[in-house]
């Protein structure tokens, strides 16, 4: 994915990024090294797109940059925010050593006990965080029903050679 460097534009990633994990495919981010956005950069420094394109950055290194712009983890708010957005994202992943790794990352940015972050990964819920959320219940569409003008109308909308049976 390369979207724009904007705040929108870093929302649209997460949100690209959770839908393209959700139907598992391997996902890189280019992030713009110049310019608001891809075509920009391209235009000013071709080789920096370049650069940036052959080298793209893997989702959870995405995630972590993210919240690292978000939180500051020299403080407990900040902390807990990493905490937050990240271990959800974490207990996605289904290898126990993909968990390991990130949980040890985590632990180096938060400067924290490792085992600390499984007791709370343990409780962490899996729940899409960027898409928004979810509708709480769905509303029926409304059943139309239509005179017998709107029919006849809709049927020589469809069936255009009859127009000159109903005309006349």
């Amino acid at each position: 994915f390369a979207f724009d460097s904007d705040s929108a534009g870093q929302l649209a990633t997460l949100r690209a990024i959770e839908l393209a994990q959700a139907q598992e495919f391997d996902i890189g981010i280019i992030e713009v090294p110049e310019g608001k956005d891809p075509d920009e950069c391209v235009r000013k420094n071709p080789e920096a797109w370049l650069k940036a394109s052959a080298e793209p950055v893997p989702a959870m290194d995405f995630y972590f940059s993210h919240a690292r712009r978000q939180f500051d983890p020299a403080t407990v708010p900040g902390k807990k925010g990493m905490l937050a957005l990240l271990l959800p994202l974490i207990k996605q992943h289904a290898s126990e050593v993909e968990q390991g790794v990130y949980m040890e990352r985590l632990a180096l940015e938060l400067k924290t006990d490792i085992r600390l972050l499984w007791n709370d990964l343990k409780k962490a819920k899996i729940t899409p965080s960027f898409l928004g959320p979810a509708p709480t219940e769905l509303v029926p569409l409304e059943k139309k029903t239509f005179g017998r003008e709107m029919y006849l109308l809709g049927f020589i909308f469809q069936y255009p050679s009859f127009y000159p049976l109903v005309h006349g």
